[in-house]
């Protein structure tokens, strides 16, 4: 990870943090390959994080 994306105690952001936790659910298969991603405001709740932040770390995800 680039270092300019760690915040100043050295740790990921919250998109990147959102994101992996969404790759971390595919490759446990809670998300199942082909299965919708939690909408953005599920996201948005289940990490306190702006609606921006969430659509941030989610279009890597459609890809």
């Amino acid at each position: 990870m680039p270092k300019a994306e760690k915040d100043a105690s050295g740790r990921r952001s919250l998109h990147e943090r959102i994101a992996a936790d969404l790759r971390d659910d595919i490759m446990s298969g809670e998300l199942p390959p082909g299965a919708n991603l939690p909408s953005t405001a599920q996201l948005t709740a289940r990490f306190d994080a702006s609606n921006a932040t969430v659509k941030a770390c989610r279009r890597p995800c459609r890809s």
